[in-house]
């Protein structure tokens, strides 16, 4: 995941709309000057977002650290308010569980989400249109 999230933090800076939040009128379009990296953690509460402050001022293992310490956090129930305000974008990691597919929702006021899992059956998948495409 921190890998991930630093990978994001330096793509926001090149295309910073995706960091973005636009105004309750609708007129006006707010550009963040720091990227905080919210990401679902599954706790007894309930789906949980706390996100890591200013990612790209981060070194991986600084990521790493805060990934962790606020993982475990919101597994126990004792996530701190300040570490759920302030997400800019966020991450899900769809393939921890085995998942395949999903819908994630955007946590408002963000402007985007990032669902990342693992590649089933890529080689397959490739070989079967290399094969259909041949064959045109």
């Amino acid at each position: 995941m921190p890998l991930f999230m630093k990978a994001m933090a330096l793509a926001v800076a090149e295309e910073p709309i995706v960091n973005a939040q636009l105004n309750a009128a609708g007129d006006e379009l707010h550009y963040y000057p720091q990227c905080n990296i919210g990401m679902a953690v599954d706790s007894k509460a309930g789906l949980m977002v706390p996100n890591v402050k200013n990612v790209e001022r981060l070194t991986l293992l600084e990521i790493a650290h805060e990934v962790g310490r606020l993982t475990t956090s919101a597994r126990e129930g004792r996530v701190d308010q300040a570490d759920l305000k302030g997400g800019t974008i966020s991450i899900s990691n769809i393939g921890a569980l085995g998942g395949t597919y999903a819908a994630p929702i955007i946590n408002a006021p963000e402007a985007a989400i990032v669902a990342i899992g693992k590649t089933n059956g890529y080689r397959a998948l490739m070989s079967r249109v290399r094969c259909s495409v041949g064959r045109l």
